[in-house]
């Protein structure tokens, strides 16, 4: 890892947790325990109208601004290293899917260390301004948010960095924001359409189907009697193991898309910055 994409990720990681701690986090009486700690930093603010609420919108789009930057940097940098190394490795280097899953790892090292970071850096924030008490719950809480998030922002920044090679690196951050923007904009239309659908579960459908549903802990649920207590979620279709399957699985099903496109691209004959 370079000094530089060190300092990126200290610099807006730390950045991305005084955000969310200053915005999101805000306890009753000055204290606060873990758990919710958690359940804030997630997005969490009881039961989502699930109507078209521009302040709820505003407020999903902007927890999700860390990533969106971390998005930003390491989909360019490292579709340059595509750019830069694409005839050099692929035309002396026959095993370019061992160079691209060595590619993959990094992103996914880099995502890890970014959401310490904001981890580190909210929680210590948290613990000078509130009183912050510990609890089980909120431990395992903890551990989940960093797994659900970690994979989600993994899987978007090698979309954008897999997208760059065939439409460009400005194109590509367009696009997968706007799906990301796109999906959190439609969470406040389901309302709106549940009234002319005669489907009665059509919300619950369409929350396990949200990707981004699955990153905001407090609609989830656990079989775990005491987790589940504390996550008193609005919601019973959406459950913590299976959102962190759901993520894990999407950044394998990425990956693996990955896989085949790098295998059979044409790279020796693609315009790369004008994305052909």
């Amino acid at each position: 890892m370079t000094k530089y994409k060190l300092s990126f990720i200290l610099f807006w990681g730390g950045a991305g947790g005084i955000l969310l701690a200053i915005s999101f986090v805000n306890p009753y009486g000055g204290k606060i325990s873990l758990s919710e700690f958690v359940l804030q930093l997630s997005g969490s603010r009881g039961e989502f109208a699930l109507g078209l609420s521009m302040p709820e919108l505003v407020s999903l789009i902007t927890r999700m601004l860390p990533m969106y930057i971390f998005q930003v940097y390491f989909g360019t940098v490292l579709y340059r290293h595509f750019c830069t190394a694409s005839i050099y490795v692929f035309s002396r280097y026959p095993k370019r899917v061992r160079w691209y899953l060595r590619e993959t790892l990094w992103v996914g090292i880099l995502a890890c260390l970014f959401q310490i970071v904001i981890l580190a850096t909210a929680s210590f924030l948290t613990v000078i301004r509130f009183q912050l008490r510990m609890d089980w719950a909120g431990i395992v809480l903890l551990a989940y948010h960093f797994l659900i998030h970690t994979a989600w922002l993994s899987a978007m920044t090698l979309s954008v960095n897999l997208l760059a090679i065939s439409i460009g690196s400005s194109a590509s951050f367009m696009m997968v924001i706007s799906f990301q923007v796109i999906c959190i904009t439609l969470l406040g239309c389901v309302g709106t359409f549940q009234r002319y659908l005669d489907v009665t579960a059509f919300s619950e459908i369409f929350l396990v189907l949200n990707p981004i549903s699955h990153l905001v802990l407090g609609w989830q649920s656990s079989k775990n009697g005491a987790m589940n207590q504390a996550l008193h979620s609005p919601y019973s279709v959406l459950d913590l193991n299976h959102s962190v399957l759901f993520t894990l699985f999407l950044s394998v099903v990425i990956t693996l898309w990955g896989v085949g496109f790098i295998k059979n691209h044409d790279f020796l004959t693609a315009d790369l910055e004008m994305g052909g």
